[in-house]
Parts: C-alpha cells; sequence; structure tokens
C-alpha cells in the first residue's frame, strides 16, 4: 500500500490513522534528538573545530531522508567552536553530493507538480547567470579590463554559487516526495529557532563572545561593533554566526518555512504576533535597521494578506493611539544604530565608489564576479566583498542582466501573493519584502557563493511547492475518486 493511500484511508481506519499519528511523532521525536545533538556538538567542540561538521556529514550518510533538514541544521550555524569556517561549506558540500547521488538514483517516472518544475526554471537561469558571470570575469581579468581579486578566485566563486543553487533545489525536491515532510521540518526548524535566540539571550547576560570559536572572537574583535557596546549599551550580538545582520535576517526565513507546515490555509494572528515579537527581539539584538524596519512591514502585510478589510479598520482606530502614547522615539533610534540619520557610514563610501566607477560598459556587462574588492581596496583602502545593494551588486556583478534576474524572481514571487492559500500568500509578501527591500542596504545572497544563498533559494521554494506535496495532492485524487 502506498503512502498517499494510507493518508487517504485513515479517514474511515482508527487504526490506519493511530499507526500514521505514532509514525509522525517518531519522526518528531528524532527531529528533536538529531538537532539537540547536533548543536551540542557544534557549540561544545570538544575535539576538533569541525566536530559539527563530521556529524553532520555522517547522520546525512546514514539517514538518507534526513538530508535536507540536516542541510538546514548546518546553514543555521555559521560560527560555534566546533564549527567554524570553512567547515560549513564543506558539510553543505558533503550534503550536497549525496543530494546529486538521491537524484541520480530516483525514478524518473515520479510526477512533478507545475511549482516545482517553475521553481526549477528559476534556478536554471540563475545557474546560466552564474555560468555567464565566470565567463565575464576571465574575459575581463584576461584582457585587463578589471582585475579580478587573486584571493576570491572567480572560478570557484562562480562554482559556488550554481553548487549552492542546485543543493537548494535538490533538497527542496527531496521534501517534495518526503511523506514526513510537513513532521520533520517542523520538528527541525522549531530547534533551529529556539537555538538561534537560546544563544543570543546567553551573548546578552555573559558577553558577545559567548559560544562563538576562537577565529569568530577574532573576527569580531576587527568587526569592533561586535565587542564595542556604545551608546546602545550592549554590542552588537551576533548569536550563531559571524554577522549581527544574520542574526535578524536569517530567523525571518525559518519563521516562514514553518508558517509553510501549517495545515490550515488561514494564517492564524498568534503567528503574526509571534513572527513580529522574535523579530523586534532579533532586530534589537543585532542593531539591524533594515531587518527591523522588514519586520514591521513584513508583519503588516501579514495581517493584510489575512483580512485586508479589518487592517485598514485597525490602521484608521490606532491612528489616534499614536498621537497619544509617549513612544520612547529617541531611545529606538540609538538602540537601531539612527542616531545619526545625516550619515550612511561605511555603506555610503561603498555605494558612492560603486556608482563613481559604473559606466554604461559596466552597466552592461558588470565588472566580474570579484572586482569589487578590488575596487574598494584601491579606492578605500580596505576590502569589502560586495557593496551592499543589490541593485549595485546585481549590476556590479553581471550587468543589466543580474538586474533584470533579480527583478524577475521578485515578480514571480509576487505573482503568489494572490493565491488562494493565505500562508502562501503571507509567505510570498514577506519573501518580496525581503529581497527587494531589506537587501538595498545589505549583502544580497540571491547570487553568491556563501551558503547562505541556498538557504535564500531554499525559502524561495517554499514559495512554489508546500514539502510533501506529492503525497497530498495523491490523497486528495482518491479522496474525490
Amino acid at each position: 500500500m502506498s503512502s498517499a493511500t494510507l493518508q487517504s484511508s485513515a479517514f474511515s481506519n482508527p487504526l490506519t490513522a493511530a499507526a500514521i499519528r505514532s509514525a509522525q511523532m517518531t519522526e518528531a521525536v528524532k527531529g528533536v534528538l538529531l538537532s539537540v545533538s547536533y548543536f551540542m556538538i557544534a557549540q561544545m567542540g570538544v575535539l576538533t573545530i569541525y566536530d559539527g561538521a563530521l556529524y553532520i556529514m555522517a547522520a546525512a550518510f546514514c539517514l538518507p531522508h534526513w538530508r535536507p533538514y540536516l542541510l538546514l541544521l548546518v546553514l543555521s550555524v555559521q560560527d560555534a567552536k566546533g564549527q567554524v569556517v570553512p567547515f560549513d561549506y564543506v558539510a553543505v558540500a558533503a550534503i550536497s553530493a549525496m543530494l546529486f547521488g538521491s537524484a541520480a538514483l530516483r525514478s524518473p517516472g515520479l510526477p512533478i507538480a507545475a511549482g516545482l518544475r517553475e521553481y526549477r526554471g528559476l534556478l536554471g537561469i540563475g545557474i546560466a547567470l552564474a555560468i555567464y558571470g565566470i565567463v565575464s570575469s576571465a574575459v575581463q581579468d584576461t584582457m585587463l579590463i578589471h582585475q579580478q581579486a587573486p584571493h576570491r578566485p572567480y572560478l570557484i566563486v562562480g562554482l559556488l554559487m550554481a553548487t549552492m543553487m542546485c543543493t537548494a533545489y535538490l533538497a527542496h525536491r527531496e521534501m517534495y516526495f518526503d511523506i514526513y515532510a510537513l513532521v520533520r521540518l517542523r520538528a527541525v526548524v522549531s530547534c533551529i529557532l529556539i537555538h538561534i535566540f537560546l544563544i543570543a539571550v546567553m551573548q546578552l547576560f555573559y558577553g558577545p563572545t559567548f559560544g562563538a570559536s576562537p577565529q569568530g572572537i577574532a573576527e569580531m574583535i576587527q568587526q569592533d561593533q561586535a565587542i564595542n557596546p556604545g551608546a546602545r549599551g550592549f554590542a552588537r550580538l551576533t548569536g550563531p554566526f559571524l554577522s549581527p545582520n544574520a542574526l535578524a535576517s536569517v530567523p525571518a526565513l525559518f519563521m516562514l518555512m514553518l508558517l509553510r507546515t501549517r495545515q490550515s490555509a488561514q494564517i492564524s494572528t498568534l503567528f503574526i504576533a509571534t513572527f513580529f515579537t522574535a523579530g523586534m527581539i532579533a532586530s534589537t539584538l543585532g542593531a539591524a535597521r533594515t531587518m527591523f524596519v522588514f519586520y514591521l512591514v513584513a508583519s503588516a502585510a501579514m495581517t493584510w494578506t489575512r483580512s485586508p478589510s479589518k487592517t485598514m479598520i485597525a490602521m484608521v482606530l490606532c491612528l489616534p493611539l499614536v498621537l497619544l502614547i509617549d513612544i520612547p522615539w529617541d531611545e529606538i533610534l540609538v538602540m537601531m544604530r539612527l542616531s545619526n540619520l545625516q550619515s550612511l557610514g561605511v555603506r555610503g563610501r561603498l555605494w558612492q565608489v560603486s556608482l563613481d566607477n559604473l559606466h554604461l560598459a559596466e552597466l552592461f556587462f558588470g565588472f566580474g564576479l570579484t572586482h569589487f574588492p578590488v575596487m574598494f581596496k584601491t579606492s578605500l583602502g580596505y576590502f569589502a566583498s560586495d557593496p551592499h545593494n543589490w541593485i549595485l551588486s546585481m549590476i556590479g556583478m553581471f550587468g543589466i542582466s543580474g538586474f533584470i534576474f533579480y527583478l524577475y524572481v521578485g515578480y514571480r514571487i509576487f505573482l503568489r501573493a494572490f493565491a488562494n492559500d493565505t500562508t502562501e500568500r503571507a509567505i510570498s509578501v514577506a519573501l518580496v519584502i525581503f529581497l527587494v527591500g531589506r537587501e538595498l542596504g545589505n549583502t544580497q545572497y540571491l547570487m553568491n557563493n556563501h551558503p547562505m544563498c541556498c538557504l535564500y533559494w531554499m525559502s524561495v521554494g517554499f514559495v512554489f511547492v508546500k514539502p510533501g506535496e506529492l503525497f497530498r495532492s495523491f490523497g486528495q485524487q482518491e479522496t474525490q475518486s
């Protein structure tokens, strides 16, 4: 009997329903145990600085059905005593190789949902763009048009971009085929969110270096803001990452994944409130200005997708309260590092240099994948991998084609904002705001060699296909027949 048949017959057979619930509970417990054991090993680093990576690779080899969820685990820890850069790359690469092997062995006759095909099409264009970036970089470096950074080989950078995108698709495809996808995903993502906030809170009480590796501490010292309390009274916290912006942004992606696991098509008020509260905490701890605005706008957008008319009425009724309540705007500005609104700091300098070097030829063809570090070193005296703005970043690497592709991805996601499923609408709207709005002042990861690129593309996949969709569609067909 197929898994789909078991699901559809559960409505009429209490024994089958009990067996399914028992199996789901077992998978949930497995997810919690795998997550907790991985976080403990990664945080402790008893033997080596790559204990976490070795553990996750061994688990992925022994538990093939858990590979997509183990990939999410490794993407949620960037720096710990038992897992430091670049060993997170190694773990992602190992799981990627296993996913490629599973895909090669899978029967080609299994049906693919239209949404999965659409998602695969977007990834195909992205991979083609990465290949173009490699060729463009080679031509420009060879012909001495724009020198590419020697410490960031453009061939490796371009191949990593393509690999991260392929890995995201294969992981999401495995979840599409997984009957226990929602249960496993809910257990793992819940543990990931708890772990991120637990580390961040511990850093608040025990200092910003809590849980960090020696290498991570050295990088924090260089950043200064991650060590120096400043006017805020405490440093910008990083959680299990190396960047305060990652602490603020990564939970948003995982919370959107968790939203997609809901059985009900209606987004709940409790989830919106949790999303808003957790987001405010994360953005405040990390002092991430763009994410602070994102959580405000995205929470309002989620409420809008749930009930547009009620949202408008609530906004009108609450307007007088804004005038009556004494909101501590000065303190909020200090917490978000906005006390000086006249300066964009380093970002402003990066943007100015990028614009000064962007001429007609660069607008069409770009600088190449790794020219930005050379440009900033020459003009500013220090290295920076990108200009912290998705428009300048995409045009700078790929020319106008990169800009168009980024807008196209946003447009395809935005179209899903008109779906009947409220959760799908909420995820689509939030991701559009995230990609187009939040990344106006941050590093863009949609086309990047970092593992965050894989996490971004996995998040995009949740817009097009809900995990376990194959068996749900089978169950619906059998129920109708």
